[in-house]
């Protein structure tokens, strides 16, 4: 379990869930405005918490309500690495 904290970020890993037989972990970035999502399947964005207009934070991102679905997932939905991140090993 990673926990880091100080006065402007925290950082926190835990278990998400399981997608194609595989456990997944969930990283969670926040400060005082901001809560950024992912889990470890392509540093996958799960969810954006950002304040509205009234300052309440919504969350700004499309995403599954289950972990499996990011494993189906053949558009890379919210993955910001991609599908050849870092296997490509000859380039022309």
């Amino acid at each position: 379990m990673l926990n880091i904290q100080n006065q402007t970020l925290s950082a926190t890993r835990s278990t998400y869930g399981e997608a194609g037989g595989e456990p997944l972990e969930q990283i969670i970035l926040e400060n005082a405005a901001i809560r950024v999502e992912l889990i470890n399947l392509g540093a996958t964005i799960t969810a954006i918490y950002a304040p509205d207009r009234d300052g309440l934070r919504k969350n700004i991102v499309a995403g599954f309500s289950h972990p499996d679905a990011y494993w189906q997932n053949l558009a890379y939905f919210g993955a910001t690495v991609g599908r050849y991140a870092n296997r490509i090993a000859v380039e022309n």
